[in-house]
């Protein structure tokens, strides 16, 4: 049983049928008013959405 918010994020997401499209190394990006504030990567884009 999931005990953390990340967890419980992650096991929301994979009961949505939404894992397959994020579980996979990437690169991210935070805009804020249109301006790119913040580049990032993770090896698993499921547990940084979380």
């Amino acid at each position: 049983m999931p005990n953390t918010y990340e967890e419980n994020v992650c096991a929301m997401l994979r009961r949505r049928g939404l894992s397959p499209k994020y579980e996979h190394p990437g690169i991210y990006c935070i805009k804020l008013d249109g301006q790119i504030v913040y580049i990032g990567k993770s090896e698993n884009m499921l547990v940084r959405v979380a």
